[in-house]
């Protein structure tokens, strides 16, 4: 597990694979249910929010259980490459390593948190649940 503070900016945070550094647009869909999804890209909506939050990242091999005080949880499909995972928000850019193959990727966000002397409106939880076939 990671833990990493970025500012949330008009109310996303993405991940994708590096080489698909945009972020997504959005269409009245994607914000009722809560992302926007394109191939090698994922966008997830932090509701009424701009500033810090801390985004735990997770990497693993089976389904874990929801977190029981998320307020929100969705998934979506990834296929990462060799490159790894770039996390992103408008105005940051974070390259991780994580394994090539096909994730199921998991958000949950948790009612605020208070880290290093600030607070923070919510914490992300990211879990990225790897395809056994991939």
């Amino acid at each position: 597990m990671m833990e990493i503070s970025v500012q949330i900016l008009y109310g996303q945070l993405a991940v994708s694979r590096p080489e698909i550094a945009l972020l997504n647009l959005w269409s009245d869909d994607d914000v009722a249910q809560g992302f926007s999804w394109r191939e090698g890209s994922i966008s997830f909506g932090v509701p009424d929010h701009d500033g810090p939050s801390v985004v735990e990242v997770n990497c693993v091999d089976t389904r874990p259980e929801f977190l029981p005080n998320s307020i929100h949880a969705v998934e979506a499909p990834l296929r990462l490459g060799d490159d790894g995972l770039l996390l992103a928000t408008v105005t940051d850019e974070i390259h991780l390593r994580v394994r090539a193959g096909l994730y199921s990727v998991r958000c949950e966000l948790i009612p605020g948190t208070h880290k290093d002397s600030v607070q923070h409106p919510f914490r992300i939880r990211l879990t990225f649940i790897r395809d056994p076939q991939s």
